[in-house]
C-alpha cells in the first residue's frame, strides 16, 4: 500500500520533552491479576481502564485500557489482551488480529525471541477509501499476548509522527506486573532421541508422540503428531556429514502419504540454534488439501539428524499451520547433544 505516512523506528521528539509530557498509568483487574501492567501515556489525554474484562481463549482480545485527547477519538492509544492455548509466534496470530480490523500491513518489523516472533507493523483499512492509519505491537509472557496499539483516523503525517512517538514511549514503558517470563504458552517436555549420541529438544506436549521401526543403525526416529493438524518426522544417526540422506530418506517416507510438489534447492541457515542447521520448504499434496513442508538437516561432529514437518498450508488452516511452525522450530532451534 502506498500510504502517505512514515514508519518510525525510533522516537523523533527528544526522549526528555516528551518524557515531561508523559504520566505512568496503572492497569489492575482484581479477578485477573496477572493481567495488570503500567505503561506511560500523555499525562493530558482521557484515560480509562476497564478492570472488569477477562481475557480468556474463547473470547476476542479485550480492550484493557483507553487513551485519547479528544472526545472524538480521532487519536487513539488502546490495550488489548489475550489467552493463547497453543504455542504460536505473534507474527502469526498477528494475521488473525488483522482480519479482525480489516487492515493490511503497510509497513513491519519483526524481532525474534525466546517467547517467539514479535511484530511492530503499520497498518491500514483494506478499504483504501477509509482514511486513517494503525500501528500495533505484540508483547507475549507465556499464554499472555497483549497489543499495544495506536490508531489515527486521518493520513496526516505530522500527527502520524506524533502518535507513533506516543506508541513508542507506551512500549518502551510498559512492564507486567506480575511477568512470569515463561516461554511458551503451553506446556512443553524435553523429547529424546536415543542412540549412540542421545539428542534431546523440548516440544509441546500435546502433540502425540510414537516410534519409528526402521530407523539408522545408532540412531532413532520419532513421528509427532499434532492430532491430524501437522506432524514432524525427526530422525537421527551417529557420525557426521550424515543429514542429507537422513533427509532423502525421510522425504521418501513422507512421499508415501503425501505427493511432494516441490522442494526448494536453497539451504538458508537457520540462526541461534545450538547445532548446526540448514533449512529449506517446499509444498505438497494430501487428497485434495495442499500442505507446507519444511525440512531441517542437523549436525554437529558427533551426530546427524533431520526433521521434517508437513503442516497445513498457511490458507487452508491459518492456526494450524501457526501451531506446527512454531513447534518444529524449537526443535531444529533447540535440539542438542544429551548431558
Amino acid at each position: 500500500m502506498d500510504i502517505p505516512v512514515p514508519f518510525l523506528t525510533s522516537l523523533t521528539i527528544p526522549a526528555d520533552q516528551l518524557r515531561g509530557t508523559l504520566v505512568q498509568v496503572p492497569y489492575v483487574n482484581p479477578g485477573a491479576p496477572e493481567f495488570g501492567f503500567t505503561v506511560n501515556v500523555p499525562a493530558n489525554w482521557d484515560i480509562s481502564t476497564y478492570p472488569e474484562e477477562a481475557p480468556s481463549p474463547d473470547l476476542s482480545p479485550r480492550l484493557l485500557l483507553h487513551a485519547s485527547p479528544d472526545a472524538g477519538r480521532q487519536i487513539e492509544l488502546c490495550i488489548f489482551a489475550t489467552v493463547l492455548t497453543r504455542e504460536v509466534n505473534p507474527v502469526d496470530w498477528a494475521d488473525g488480529w488483522l482480519e479482525l480490523g480489516g487492515q493490511g500491513i503497510v509497513e513491519a518489523r519483526t524481532w525474534k525471541t525466546e517467547y517467539g516472533i514479535l511484530i511492530d507493523a503499520l497498518t491500514h483499512a483494506t478499504d483504501r477509501d477509509v482514511k486513517g492509519v494503525r500501528r500495533f505491537m505484540t508483547i507475549k509472557d507465556g499464554p499472555r499476548l497483549f497489543v499495544i496499539e495506536a490508531r489515527i483516523r486521518a493520513e496526516d503525517a505530522g500527527a502520524a509522527n506524533f502518535v507513533q512517538n506516543v506508541l513508542l514511549a507506551a512500549i518502551q514503558s510498559f512492564a507486567l506486573s506480575r511477568a512470569t517470563k515463561e516461554r511458551f504458552a503451553e506446556p512443553f517436555d524435553m523429547k529424546a532421541l536415543p542412540g549412540r549420541v542421545p539428542l534431546v529438544f523440548p516440544f509441546p506436549s500435546s502433540w502425540e508422540e510414537s516410534e519409528i521401526p526402521d530407523a539408522p543403525e545408532g540412531g532413532s526416529g520419532l513421528l509427532l503428531d499434532n492430532a491430524g493438524a501437522g506432524s514432524i518426522l525427526v530422525v537421527s544417526a551417529p557420525g557426521c556429514d550424515a543429514s542429507e540422506e537422513i533427509e532423502d530418506a525421510a522425504l521418501d517416507r513422507i512421499g508415501a502419504r503425501i505427493d511432494v510438489k516441490r522442494m526448494d534447492d536453497a539451504y538458508i541457515a537457520v540462526p541461534r540454534s545450538v547445532m548446526n542447521v540448514i533449512s529449506r520448504q517446499g509444498i505438497g499434496q494430501q487428497g485434495d488439501a495442499m500442505v507446507t513442508l519444511v525440512t531441517g538437516r542437523i549436525e554437529t561432529p558427533d551426530v546427524s539428524a533431520a526433521a521434517i514437518l508437513v503442516a497445513p498450508s498457511q490458507d487452508t488452516s491459518p492456526q494450524g499451520f501457526a501451531i506446527a511452525r512454531r513447534a518444529f522450530e524449537v526443535l531444529v532451534e533447540e535440539m542438542q547433544p544429551a548431558r
